[in-house]
């Protein structure tokens, strides 16, 4: 039983998976179970071949992709799903923050808009993916607001003092 999402290698000596944390859409690549060797460059494996030296295997990362894409040789191996474009929509709402908050916003926006991401890429049903990822943005949004009018107050009446 394969350890993760089979990547059809053509010319690989082996069964070639791809071990998955799709919290955080990293990868690694394995052959018959056991863990490739690591290329020279970032994200890179060497898979043994059938015949000849290894094939260099580099794993490809995106926003919008529940796994990365295997790149060998030019051809590209795409294993993982694509998000559908109104979870990533509704992943990104808590942008919304940086013209509000500024800085501060922008961070805790940044922040949720990475937990959302994270949870598209769940292995869960769409609809699960939406109603979870609008209750955290609503609450960052409404947590920063609500936060910024206490500080506001805090300050007015020191102010006052």
């Amino acid at each position: 039983m394969p350890d993760g999402p089979v990547v059809p290698v053509e010319g690989a000596a082996g069964v070639v998976t791809l071990t998955q944390q799709t919290a955080t859409a990293s990868g690694r690549l394995r052959v018959d179970g056991a863990p490739a060797p690591e290329g020279e460059g970032n994200n890179e494996y060497l898979i043994p071949a059938i015949s000849g030296p290894p094939l260099v295997a580099t794993l490809v990362f995106a926003w919008t992709r529940s796994l990365p894409d295997v790149h060998v040789g030019g051809a590209v191996y795409s294993v993982g799903e694509t998000i559908p474009a109104p979870l990533l929509v509704l992943a990104s709402l808590p942008f919304v923050l940086f013209p509000i908050g500024g800085c501060c916003g922008g961070m805790v926006g940044g922040a949720v808009i990475a937990g959302n991401l994270a949870i598209a890429r769940q292995p869960w049903p769409t609809t699960s993916k939406a109603i979870v990822i609008l209750a955290l943005g609503s609450a960052s949004i409404l947590g920063y607001v609500g936060l910024s009018l206490i500080a506001s107050a805090m300050v007015q009446t020191a102010a006052t003092m």
